[in-house]
C-alpha cells in the first residue's frame, strides 16, 4: 500500500536523502522538521517519511513542509524491511537516518554528519545524541549511561565495537544496495553493522553529539522495549543466557545506585524505580521466549 502524497519526481536526484520512519511522532516532531529545513545543506537534500499508520497530527504536520510521504499499513511495519523500503524509495547517494523524536542541534548537523563521506573508504557514519539538560533530561538510567548495563550489550560491544545507531546516522546507498537489511523486528542498525563489517567496510563514529534525543518510559513501554531488544539481539546471534541473567540481576552496583538516587530524590517515575530489576528479566524473556515483535 502506498500513499504518493508530495511524491512528485524532482528535476534531478538530490545528493542526500533524509529517511524518517514515523508513527504518531508526538510533540517533538514539528521541531525536528523545522531543524531539518534550516540545515545549510538542505538544498542538496530531500526528506522522505515512511509512515506506518499515524493517527495523530504527524502527517498533517509533515505536509506543512516539502517532504515526500509513503504510507504503509501498521501491520506491515518491520524495522528491517521498512528501513529497506525507505532506502529503496530514496533518491540520494547518501541515506541519512533520523528518529522521529531526534532534533538536530544546529544548522550544520547534516553537513557534519555527511562530511566523512568525502573519504571514499567510509561506508557509514553514526553520530551521538545528547540531552538538552544533562542533569534532568530524559530517562535517569540513560542519562547515567546505565541503560545497557546487561551482558547482551557487553557481548555486542565485544563483537562489533561501538554499536551503530540509526537514531542519527548515514549510509552510502551503494553499500546498502549490496547489503540489504532484510526482515528483523528491531536492532536493524546492528544487523546492518554486522553485515558491512563482515565485508570489511569502515564505519565512522563521531564523538561530537549532533542532536538532542530524550524521552521517558512508562513501565509497560519500558518492558516492551527491553523484551523487543532481547528478541532482536537473538536474531543477530547474541544469546542472553540464564547465567547472564543471574549475574546481571544479582549485580549489586545498580541497586546501590537505585538507593542513592532514590534518597537524592532523582527517581521520578515507577519505570525509573523498577528499571534495575526489569531490564534483565525482560531481555531474557525476549531472547528466549518471544517470537514476534511486541507492539
Amino acid at each position: 500500500m502506498g500513499n504518493k502524497a508530495n511524491d512528485d519526481e524532482p528535476e534531478r536526484a538530490p545528493l542526500i536523502s533524509i529517511v524518517i520512519l514515523t508513527k504518531n511522532a508526538g510533540s517533538p516532531f514539528p521541531e525536528v522538521l523545522e531543524s531539518i529545513f534550516s540545515q545549510t545543506l538542505i538544498a542538496s537534500a530531500e526528506v522522505l517519511l515512511i509512515d506506518s499508520g499515524s493517527t495523530d497530527e504527524t502527517l498533517e504536520i509533515a505536509r506543512r513542509f516539502p517532504v515526500r510521504i509513503h504510507s504503509i499499513l501498521p501491520e506491515e511495519f518491520n524495522f528491517g524491511l521498512t528501513r529497506d523500503l525507505g532506502y529503496s524509495l530514496a533518491r540520494g547517494e547518501i541515506l541519512v537516518n533520523l528518529s522521529q523524536d531526534v532534533v538536530p542541534i544546529s544548522p550544520t548537523w547534516l553537513e557534519e554528519l555527511t562530511l566523512p563521506f568525502q573519504d571514499p573508504a567510509v561506508a557509514a557514519v553514526s553520530a551521538r545524541c545528547r540531552y538538552r539538560d544533562d542533569s534532568t533530561g530524559g530517562f535517569l538510567w540513560q542519562r547515567m549511561g546505565w541503560f545497557y548495563f546487561t551482558r547482551d550489550m557487553k557481548k555486542i560491544r565485544k563483537r562489533f565495537g561501538t554499536a551503530f545507531s540509526n537514531a542519527n546516522s548515514a549510509v552510502r546507498k551503494k553499500v546498502w544496495e549490496e547489503n540489504r537489511i532484510g526482515e528483523i523486528p528491531i536492532a536493524e542498525d546492528i544487523l546492518f553493522q554486522k553485515k558491512i563489517l563482515d565485508k570489511g567496510h569502515e564505519i565512522r563514529f563521531l564523538e561530537k553529539p549532533l542532536a538532542y534525543h530524550e524521552h521517558g518510559f512508562s513501565v509497560s513501554s519500558l518492558a516492551k522495549r527491553c523484551i523487543n531488544e532481547g528478541l532482536g539481539f537473538k536474531r543477530i546471534g547474541i544469546s542472553y543466557t540464564i547465567l547472564d541473567f543471574l549475574l546481571d540481576f544479582a549485580s549489586p552496583r545498580k541497586y546501590l545506585l537505585l538507593v542513592e538516587k532514590t534518597v537524592d530524590g532523582k527517581i521520578r517515575s515507577w519505570s525509573e524505580f523498577f528499571f534495575p530489576f526489569l531490564r534483565p528479566v525482560c531481555v531474557f524473556w525476549g531472547n528466549h521466549f518471544r517470537k514476534r515483535y511486541l507492539k
